[in-house]
């Protein structure tokens, strides 16, 4: 109710609070109140005062509105509603990832939610990401952001909520840092990883190694079962992952099956492994915390502590890839068994793995043949 009354020093007064917002844009909104009226007829008269005051405000801002267009969180929160109603409800997005593009503009966007969208320059747009490369934020996640804010943008200019002629957003150019070599281990690092590992009965010692092994995710590796190995063929069957944010087991990440050839110390692990789990469901023990997503700190403390170059979880992964690379497997044959769709990410692995440039320098000489350089005095700068 716009009137209520309340008791102050035994004589009862009235207060008067009226809130209105626009049918047409819901973001425009105004609100006045006032306490300590004496008589409910006047709070009566100010709450009509009140609502002719306000209205007359939101009228004058949809004036307005309709000439700059919706602000940036109008639209922000059109486009959400538009994506959820849209693709994730046929399945193209997830509403957990849709969710996470429109926290990661709630974020960066912020000072941007009362602006008319019209307003918001390319400019405006380049000092923001700017000052994100100024705190670290990577050119990846630069790049993301800078999709999401296209597709808001466009959408507005689609649904008439924007009132411009070009997407500010399409003149964004992101300045690409240096260039850092992506974590890896040699096989001798490898090997002393594991070494180390099975010697102290490390309890993440299966998990690693059999990442070494497969190739797997974090996720597919946690959700593995004894019915996803074939020991006849010695195959086994990547189907499911979980995924510790949602809690939840669902498909694989490439959203489909594939199988991975166990080599004789996969084998040997698996049946180390099954005498430990007995007739367990899941092949991997049930770690503490790793459900939590803990994996990543675990093994970079573990390498630390034993003279190993650190690296996260997901290097274990790249490390595979680039073994069987190095082994002469065909490129295409590593996407199948990893399970990666990209070639993009691909060449990174081969990339990392050197195969492209292994023997490229063997014909190459220069120096004199060794019997005449065993006789060739060294030269000595006088003085």
């Amino acid at each position: 109710m716009a009137v209520t009354s309340y008791q102050h020093k035994s004589v009862t007064l009235y207060r008067v609070r009226i809130q209105l917002k626009s049918y047409r844009f819901p973001t425009i909104r105004f609100s006045e109140q006032m306490s300590g009226i004496k008589s409910e007829v006047e709070a009566q008269r100010i709450e009509v005062k009140f609502q002719k005051e306000l209205q007359r405000k939101i009228t004058e801002a949809e004036l307005q509105r309709n000439i700059t267009g919706h602000t940036w969180s109008g639209v922000l929160e059109d486009w959400y509603q538009s994506q959820k109603n849209v693709r994730v409800r046929f399945g193209s997005i997830s509403q957990y990832v849709l969710d996470d593009y429109f926290r990661s503009m709630k974020k960066w966007m912020a000072t941007f939610d009362r602006v008319p969208c019209a307003d918001i320059k390319p400019l405006d747009l380049m000092q923001l990401f700017n000052e994100m490369a100024d705190q670290g934020v990577s050119h990846a996640h630069r790049k993301k952001i800078r999709t999401t804010l296209k597709s808001v943008f466009e959408h507005g200019i689609q649904a008439g909520l924007i009132n411009i002629a070009r997407n500010p957003a399409h003149d964004l150019v992101l300045k690409k840092g240096d260039e850092k070599k992506p974590e890896i281990l040699t096989i001798g690092e490898i090997r002393k990883l594991t070494e180390i590992a099975f010697a102290v009965k490390h309890d993440w010692r299966h998990v690693w190694a059999l990442a070494l092994l497969t190739g797997m995710r974090n996720g597919e590796l946690f959700a593995l079962q004894w019915s996803d190995i074939d020991w006849d063929n010695k195959l086994l069957t990547v189907s499911r992952s979980f995924n510790c944010r949602k809690r939840e087991i669902s498909s694989t990440k490439a959203g489909y099956w594939r199988d991975v050839p166990m080599s004789k110390d996969c084998v040997r692990l698996l049946q180390e492994l099954r005498l430990l789990t007995g007739n367990q469901t899941y092949i991997l023990p049930r770690l503490n915390r790793w459900d939590h997503g803990v994996q990543a700190a675990v093994l970079r403390n573990f390498c630390m502590e034993n003279g190993i170059p650190s690296v996260r979880f997901h290097t274990l992964r790249a490390c595979f890839g680039t073994q069987l690379l190095r082994q002469g497997v065909p490129s295409v044959v590593v996407m199948k068994i990893a399970g990666w769709k990209d070639l993009k990410t691909m060449q990174r692995y081969i990339r990392l793995a050197g195969v492209e440039v292994v023997g490229a320098t063997d014909k190459l000489s220069v120096l004199p043949p060794e019997e005449i350089a065993a006789n060739v005095v060294a030269f000595r700068p006088r003085g």
